[in-house]
């Protein structure tokens, strides 16, 4: 795999013609069966690759890190045996999974490694979109939040935009 970004990034999107996106998110998944990582894994691709309004993403997650990639420069996950509230700390790109959980719900954890913030609901929005709950669907407002240069929550995201 050469598509990690290890210069410290932990999202690296690339927007072709203002509407297409794709997304490489590299998860170091800590702990948890194999069974459990590829629900996870199938889960976010699910949730994130397809149309949402303008925008065509296409996501991969690569989970096969190379080994010399520093921890502090890749998505750290724990998985914890159970089922109960699952949670991603944004500033330091690390999370704690529950293993009962499905994979809508890694899709939902996924939104917060790729910058989005608090969930819409906090800030009074009501759409039904993944960010409010992890059975709603990913939408074009989640794509443009991501891709938002405004976004305080960015800091940690590669976007290169090409013609």
């Amino acid at each position: 795999i050469n598509s990690i970004d290890v210069a410290g990034l932990f999202a690296k999107i690339t927007v072709t013609h203002g509407t297409n996106v794709e997304v490489l998110l590299p998860i170091k998944y800590n702990r948890g069966t194999s069974e459990v990582r590829t629900t996870f894994k199938q889960g976010i691709e699910q949730a994130w690759n397809g149309q949402f309004g303008k925008y065509k993403v296409s996501l991969q997650v690569i989970y096969d890190i190379p080994k010399n990639t520093p921890e502090t420069e890749i998505n750290n996950i724990c998985i914890i045996e159970g089922d109960d509230i699952s949670w991603t700390e944004l500033d330091q790109r690390t999370g704690t999974w529950f293993s009962d959980r499905p994979g809508t719900t890694a899709a939902h954890e996924a939104g917060h490694l790729m910058s989005i913030g608090k969930h819409p609901y906090e800030h009074g929005i009501k759409e039904h979109n993944i960010m409010n709950r992890n059975d709603y669907p990913v939408m074009e407002s989640n794509i443009a939040e991501i891709l938002d240069p405004n976004n305080p929550n960015k800091n940690n995201i590669s976007v290169t935009y090409k013609p």
